[in-house]
């Protein structure tokens, strides 16, 4: 898959390179599992918009009445192709709550950041 140019992409969503895209590595470059947090949040996988939606409104849900919880906000799902990430994108507009999306194409996760008012802040 070929990343959208950078002004196609909402400033809440990233697309992180493949690991055959070319960048020379760095003393500091750390792999797509670790970027994605999936030791702390186990990718789930993915079954549809609508169960993602459900656990999008129930995890916010859980962290709203919270406003000092910054570190339970994120959902992991697997198996995520291109074309499912992009309806996932365009799901995005149909909430009525703030979610931000990073995709690793590499490993077929997408992370997403449940977003309350305070977290947004940060």
């Amino acid at each position: 898959m070929n990343a959208a140019p950078p002004s196609s992409i909402h400033p809440a969503e990233h697309i992180l390179p493949t690991a055959s895209s070319k960048c020379p590595p760095t003393p500091l470059s750390q792999t797509s599992t670790t970027l994605a947090l999936t030791t702390q949040y186990p990718p789930r996988p993915y079954r549809g918009i609508q169960n993602c939606k459900r656990a999008v409104l129930s995890l916010y849900d859980h962290i709203y009445p919270h406003p000092d919880n910054t570190t339970s906000q994120y959902l992991s799902y697997n198996n995520i192709t291109p074309a499912s990430f992009h309806s996932l994108r365009r799901f995005r507009h149909h909430l009525e709550i703030h979610v931000r999306f990073t995709y690793f194409p590499d490993i077929s996760t997408v992370l997403i950041k449940v977003q309350t008012p305070m977290t947004r802040r940060l």
